[in-house]
């Protein structure tokens, strides 16, 4: 994936262009409720030049009436621009501020962490630290542009979870898996209607750098508007009759290398099953248990002896067929499924996590 070059001059220069926080005198507000955001000014025609006709044009326009974001000069938005990591604190910090602190105090708040000489994001760093809004983790990435996936990671504690409830479905996305950074925060953010996907199926573009367009539109969603009601990806479908098919479809390739066919063993197939179902509700993807058993050990704790054993495990794929093909065009996992030396097969699905256990 090729990634757009970056200027930190450029990005310093736009320090103007960060969001700007406009304060009018309120009312002692509640604590942490999204009643806290009222709009502060009105959005006039030219305002911003360069954002009219696209379809991010109401989200800028909405953010700007909150007073959560200002253009980098010359009535422009800039809206194609790369998110730094500091800008993105600071929109979290002034976001999470208002909802916890209401609109009168958030400024003040932030502002206790202003120290001299520093930089002009240190205050919003500090304070997204000391609410807990994030680690150590995007250290040294708050002059750079961020990546979609890391973005969602700044902003994903923003709200208590009553604020975030869950309005849609995910049962899998494109180009989010086990290995994606901050898988858990990308799919709360699906399931709340905050992030919607970048077409039909919902794929994400975890590693792409995000767009000030782009930013506006989902902080926007956080405080204001999200989608409900929709599924993303397919419900898993019938696991015992996927687990059959895989089965028969190993006996298909061996039957064309004259090898003899694996007979279907009940208690390898729980085996493998209970592996699947951990991968996926533990979010890893290896052949080792996260408590550090090996599959040899995970079948012998079932009680089965054996001479040889192998296992094949495989993530994303939909249907027997197509995870059928995977493993075959695979040397090591083609080796397995075609050795004569094993005699027993057992096949687990779950949420489309295979596993194949074989003894001989």
């Amino acid at each position: 994936m090729k990634r757009r070059g970056f200027s930190l001059a450029v990005a310093l220069t736009a320090l103007a262009a960060l969001l700007s926080f406009t304060l009018r005198p309120a009312l002692a507000a509640e604590s942490n409720t999204l009643a806290n955001f009222q709009k502060t000014r009105a959005y006039t025609a030219g305002t911003f030049t360069d954002i009219g006709g696209q379809w991010y044009t109401s989200w800028i326009e909405r953010a700007y009436e909150y007073g959560l974001i200002s253009g980098i000069g010359d009535n422009q938005y800039n809206p194609a621009g790369s998110l730094t990591g500091a800008e993105a604190l600071t929109i979290g910090a002034r976001i999470h501020a208002t909802y916890k602190y209401g609109a009168g105090a958030a400024a003040s708040e932030i502002e206790k962490y202003q120290r001299g000489g520093g930089r002009w994001y240190d205050m919003y760093a500090a304070y997204c630290k000391a609410e807990g809004l994030i680690g150590n983790q995007l250290d040294g990435k708050l002059e750079a542009p961020l990546t979609r996936a890391e973005m969602v990671f700044a902003w994903s504690r923003l709200l208590l979870p009553r604020d975030m409830p869950k309005q849609n479905t995910v049962h899998s996305l494109p180009d989010v898996g086990p290995s994606t950074p901050y898988r858990d925060e990308i799919i709360y953010f699906y399931e709340a209607g905050v992030l919607t996907g970048t077409d039909g199926a919902g794929t994400f573009l975890p590693g792409n750098y995000i767009s000030r367009a782009e930013a506006a539109a989902i902080f926007m969603r956080i405080v204001e508007a999200r989608e409900s009601g929709r599924t993303f990806g397919q419900p898993p479908m019938d696991a015992s009759a996927f687990e059959r098919e895989v089965f028969d479809l190993v006996n298909i390739e061996r039957a064309k290398q004259g090898i003899a066919p694996l007979q279907w063993d009940d208690r390898l197939a729980d085996v493998a099953r209970a592996h699947s179902t951990d991968m996926s509700q533990k979010n890893y993807f290896a052949h080792d248990s996260l408590d550090g058993r090996r599959f040899s050990d995970r079948i012998r704790n079932a009680g089965i002896t054996f001479r040889a054993a192998a296992e094949n495990i495989a993530w994303g794929y939909r249907t027997p067929k197509e995870v059928m093909e995977g493993w075959m065009n695979s040397p090591g996992h083609r080796a397995n499924i075609l050795n004569a030396n094993y005699t027993h097969l057992g096949v687990g699905f779950y949420n489309n996590y295979w596993t194949q256990d074989f003894i001989g």
